[in-house]
């Protein structure tokens, strides 16, 4: 059984955090060596190295996690802007329509039916979207198999957010002299074109996950809790 006091690396943090750090740390190999040999002296010792090693692929992972979590938020923003502009017909019709029915679809019904399953059953109600945590924590108590597989879903979501936060990186940055091929046509316009596409294609396959995680953790909310509506009487609902 798990303790505080074990060390824990999940799929999420592995996925989502230290595999991007890993590859930050390998990018910006010159800065922790001038870090080293400058700042602080670190032991030349294969567990000083290690142990120096995870810990900076940690802090990076974490700070591309957080970058990622800017550009969500950033994504959200345009998004309601969009749509308010649409409603107020101030944008093209093509537009318009677009932003209008970017929070419609079947999402929203399978989340709406979530929703209803919950409120028959007694459960908290939300005035709009149940919440996803609540959600997976209902899920994990009725189906740890069908929950193991969502959090799949979830994990591989933010493995590709905390990636956009990285090539953002290394695209503000212009390249690395630690890889050497990629600093010398970096300053190049199709260096520019090949990380801001890596930075694109990373973004839109977490929109992609992220959909398709709510999509199957709202569906899986209803499939298991319906059968419960039906065997509980009405008066003890």
């Amino acid at each position: 059984m798990y303790k505080p006091s074990d060390l824990f690396i999940g799929l999420l943090d592995f996925l989502a955090v230290l595999l991007p750090g890993i590859v930050l740390v390998f990018w910006s190999l010159p800065i922790f060596n001038a870090i080293q040999d400058q700042v602080l002296t670190i032991p030349e010792s294969p567990q000083a190295q290690s142990l120096f090693f995870f810990a900076a692929a940690l802090f990076l992972g974490n700070v591309a996690y957080g970058i990622g979590s800017a550009l969500e938020e950033g994504w959200g923003s345009v998004r309601h802007v969009l749509r308010s502009r649409a409603r107020e017909g101030a944008l093209p019709e093509s537009v318009a329509g677009s932003a209008a029915r970017s929070g419609a679809g079947q999402r929203a019904r399978d989340a709406e039916l979530a929703a209803e399953v919950l409120n028959q059953l007694g459960h908290p109600s939300w005035p709009g979207y149940p919440s996803k945590t609540y959600c997976t924590i209902v899920v994990m108590g009725e189906n740890e198999r069908v929950a193991g597989d969502i959090a799949r879903l979830y994990a591989l979501s933010r493995f590709f957010r905390t990636f956009s936060g990285v090539f953002l990186v290394i695209l503000l940055a212009g390249g690395s002299p630690s890889l050497r091929f990629f600093a010398a046509w970096f300053t190049r316009l199709q260096g520019f074109l090949v990380v801001l596409t890596l930075l694109g294609a990373s973004f839109a396959a977490y929109l992609i996950y992220r959909r398709i995680h709510e999509r199957r953790l709202y569906r899986a909310v209803v499939a298991l809790l319906t059968p419960k509506i039906v065997a509980v009487p009405p008066q003890e609902r």
